[in-house]
């Protein structure tokens, strides 16, 4: 879903859900990503492992939730379980003629 925030001049609301089949997602060997917004993940359901920038990797379970502030590097972002699935909810607030996600 994206839609115009009414309040701020040229900013989008993004609510993403993105599920991670099991043992999928980037460990750290790819390059990774970045957002140019402030982005909240919540865990919705599973595990999922994480680092932002040179951060340490953290697990993160079902009701557990990070902040990614503006290009951080996303360096590991992986459902580490090889038989459960796993899913996030995106929050994002962005300028309306941004990219929501830039390689890295």
């Amino acid at each position: 879903m994206q839609m115009p925030l009414l309040s701020a001049d040229g900013k989008q609301f993004t609510l993403l859900r993105i599920e991670l089949a099991p043992g999928t997602g980037n460990d750290g060997t790819a390059p990774g990503h970045r957002h140019p917004s402030d982005t909240i993940v919540f865990v919705e359901s599973g595990t999922v492992t994480n680092r932002m920038n040179d951060d340490e990797v953290k697990i993160f379970q079902t009701g557990e939730y990070w902040h990614e502030a503006p290009n951080d590097l996303h360096a590991v972002f992986r459902n580490n379980d090889p038989e459960i699935p796993a899913s996030v909810i995106v929050f994002m607030v962005n300028d309306s003629d941004q990219p929501l996600t830039v390689g890295e």
